[in-house]
């Protein structure tokens, strides 16, 4: 009842109070129909516009973030039953403990590299200061040596002779026509120390000509070297004369050595020559070679041109090769 009597209200107009035509009707169901349906259009596309915005919009609102795909990865089925497997907790905890590891030994290896430069650096100072020690103490040893070095040959004994001058004269006779001489050499300590062990090698040798290493200086030579030897036994000429055993210093030897010469006389000339061998206080072996030439009838003698000369042996022992 009441539907049908909507029916009618709407099918009267409102201004005229009379029964509207269908045709009528359709037009005030439907006002500017033209103008509606371009509206409607207009709208459709316009939410047409914004509907693909709204739905990405809401499709970015929507879209699960990482945490929440880990999370969701975590939580499902697959994930639970491969975390029951104990294997896998036994893996992590392997791998943990490896990583652990990994980072210790890495600590570990830096530490070793920062203590070996150390030890490198101090190493290398190490060896800069012994090298200054050794060198330090190789010149305070040569400095020692030296001065032992010098001690010594200042302490050391020294074989000299006395003034050597005739005791003796004798005048040309038959069947020899030169003044003839006799000699006492006395060796004489002149050192600090005394002189151990004392033995001469002396004799007369006669030439014709000088004593120039080219002439008869290197007879004389090798007559103070005991170099002659008997052809029959092999043995040495001149027998060493024992002088003293300890020869005090500035004491001249009690029994002199007895020589003799005579005058230069038709080109032919008297040497007398020989060896002093023997020990210092320091154990150190020395020797003395000497030649004098009688030069007149009065019997004077003066040094010859060579074979005068005195051993230079080291007071201390080689040193060791550094």
């Amino acid at each position: 009842m009441r539907r049908d009597g909507n029916q009618r209200v709407n099918n009267i107009d409102k201004h005229t109070n009379t029964p509207l035509s269908t045709k009528e009707k359709q037009q005030s169901e439907n006002p500017d129909d033209d103008s509606t349906q371009g509206t409607g259009l207009i709208r459709q596309d316009a939410v047409k516009q914004e509907q693909p915005d709204h739905e990405t919009r809401q499709t970015s609102y929507y879209k699960p973030g990482r945490f929440k795909r880990i999370t969701a990865s975590l939580t499902s089925h697959r994930s639970r039953e491969f975390l029951k497997n104990p294997m896998v907790w036994l893996e992590a905890a392997a791998l943990v403990v490896l990583i652990f590891y990994t980072a210790y030994t890495g600590r570990l290896v830096t530490i070793t590299n920062r203590t070996l430069s150390e030890l490198t650096i101090q190493t290398a100072s190490s060896e800069k200061a012994a090298k200054a020690a050794k060198r330090a103490a190789d010149i305070a040893a040569d400095t020692l040596s030296e001065s032992i070095e010098q001690f010594r040959i200042d302490e050391r004994a020294w074989i000299e002779f006395d003034p050597i001058k005739p005791i003796a004269s004798y005048p040309p006779s038959q069947g020899f026509d030169a003044w003839a001489f006799k000699y006492e050499l006395y060796p004489r300590n002149v050192g600090k120390t005394v002189a151990r062990d004392v033995i001469a090698r002396v004799g007369n040798v006669g030439s014709g000509g000088d004593t120039s290493p080219s002439s008869g200086g290197r007879g004389i030579q090798m007559f103070q070297d005991g170099l002659f030897k008997d052809q029959g036994t092999g043995k040495r000429v001149q027998l060493p004369l024992v002088l003293a055993t300890v020869l005090a210093p500035n004491t001249a030897t009690r029994a002199p050595i007895a020589m003799g010469g005579t005058e230069p006389k038709n080109g032919f000339n008297s040497y007398l020559t020989g060896r002093i061998d023997y020990s210092d206080v320091f154990n150190i072996p020395h020797w003395m070679k000497f030649c004098v030439v009688v030069v007149n009838t009065a019997g004077e003698v003066r040094n010859c041109e060579c074979c005068n000369d005195e051993d230079n042996n080291a007071e201390l022992p080689p040193k060791p090769k550094r």
